[in-house]
């Protein structure tokens, strides 16, 4: 039997995904760590599918330090930070299920205290073995090591610390029990990850119905006007946060604002990250009047595989799962512009895991020319100005919408851009007419 654990609304479908079509045979338990960012919409089509025996569903578990065996002496109890984690999750499980044993656990690399969970499913088991499934970008960018002990995921050095002295012995001794990886694409995964390599579907409702209709429900909390907005809508920028906080954010509102001067107000939406309740409140509050910004909760692909066209859209990111998605999860290549050299970090380091990120999704594209990286915010602008001919109908709105209901958002263009702009007009539509 198997044990599921989930605590991201990638991981629910990824796993689920993966219990449908690679582990049909095998009976499942899912567990899973609520969060503020987790959809009950998406909880609520899995427990309805029937796909595992049993669904648990647990809160997120907060140790205090003082009360462990020498509480009162501030470094020495971090010591037995671990021992701490591991009986009040003992104590969890056993008011769950009396602690069930199993013979595999699906589980997305060791984090969120997993590792706690992973010791008490295979105490006393003589084969236990873990499967990793696909989360994402960080899937394909993060080494074997990284996998077992995903330092890069922790903040501050009090938390590293607290992090070690808790887990990673525990995470070494796992990480022994890893043998196989379930992800959409395992060919773009780190050179060192020698584990067995299993390929997930596609998710689409001929060849994947049980997973397709889970995602069509998942979805089914959002309102028809909701869905309109994304099938007029074509230019959709998907915003993430950073450590780097209101820096990183100022530089995504001249992209946002960039993407409204080229579409239009009435082309273009931003869908916010929420994920981080400052960034989810917050950011392009100052567009809440001139575009469609989106900050409700729920899974972005759920919506994204039910639109008409889906080819002809643009997805703008830094370079996220939810752009990378539609191409590793549906097989479709909508239009992706990644911005991340665009960030004062990459200009300043590099950031090798993005480079090796993007690289991946441009040799996973049959038409490569439909993946852009700018190296400013002058080509971001030429970018965007040369795909609108190729999505926007006719190059013009043919939909009710008159130039004079955007005229207002944008900048009035000199002889030399209007040029430009016609120039790349004629180049679509001879690149079009030569395929």
């Amino acid at each position: 039997m198997i044990a599921c654990f989930a605590w991201t609304n990638t991981q629910l479908i990824n796993i689920t995904n993966a219990k449908i079509n690679l582990f049909s045979n095998d009976e499942a338990d899912l567990y899973i760590r609520i969060g503020a960012h987790m959809s009950e919409s998406l909880i609520l089509a899995i427990q309805k599918s029937g796909v595992y025996k049993n669904v648990y569903c647990l809160d997120p578990m907060t140790i205090s330090t003082k009360k462990l065996v020498l509480g009162q002496i501030p470094l020495v109890r971090l010591l037995f930070l671990r021992h701490g984690y591991i009986q009040a999750y003992k104590q969890l499980l056993e008011h769950i299920n009396g602690i069930k044993r199993y013979d595999r656990a699906i589980v997305s690399w060791f984090y969120a205290d997993n590792v706690f969970l992973l010791k008490w499913w295979s105490k006393g088991v003589k084969n236990f073995k873990i499967t990793f499934v696909d989360e994402g970008t960080g899937s394909y960018c993060y080494t074997k090591k990284q996998m077992i002990f995903p330092v890069s995921l922790i903040g501050d050095k009090k938390a590293l610390i607290k992090r070690y002295l808790a887990e990673y012995t525990l995470s070494k001794k796992m990480g022994r029990k890893v043998d196989t990886i379930c992800f959409y694409r395992p060919e773009y995964c780190r050179p060192d990850i020698d584990f067995k390599k299993m390929k997930l579907p596609l998710v689409n409702e001929e060849t994947n119905p049980i997973m397709w209709k889970i995602m069509v429900n998942s979805s089914k909390s959002l309102d028809a006007l909701h869905f309109n907005q994304y099938e007029k809508r074509k230019a959709i920028y998907l915003s993430t946060f950073s450590i780097e906080g209101k820096n990183f954010d100022l530089r995504s509102t001249e992209m946002l604002s960039t993407i409204q001067q080229v579409f239009g107000r009435h082309r273009v939406i931003a869908k916010i990250h929420t994920g981080n309740t400052n960034h989810a409140k917050n950011f392009a509050n100052s567009f809440e009047k001139k575009i469609y910004v989106d900050r409700d909760k729920y899974i972005f692909e759920g919506l994204y595989m039910q639109l008409p066209e889906r080819a002809k859209k643009v997805l703008v990111s830094c370079i996220s799962t939810a752009a990378i998605y539609p191409k590793f999860m549906f097989g479709d290549e909508p239009y992706l512009i990644f911005t991340f050299r665009l960030y004062d970090t990459y200009r300043q380091v590099g950031v090798e895991r993005d480079d090796w990120m993007c690289n991946a999704v441009i040799d996973a594209y049959e038409d490569k020319s439909k993946v852009m990286v700018p190296n400013s915010m002058l080509e971001l602008k030429q970018m965007l100005k040369r795909i609108k001919p190729h999505i926007c109908d006719e190059y013009l709105y043919s939909d009710g919408w008159d130039d004079d209901m955007i005229s207002e958002e944008l900048p009035e263009e000199s002889p030399e851009e209007l040029a430009e702009e016609e120039t790349i007009k004629e180049e679509a539509e001879n690149t079009d007419s030569s395929k």
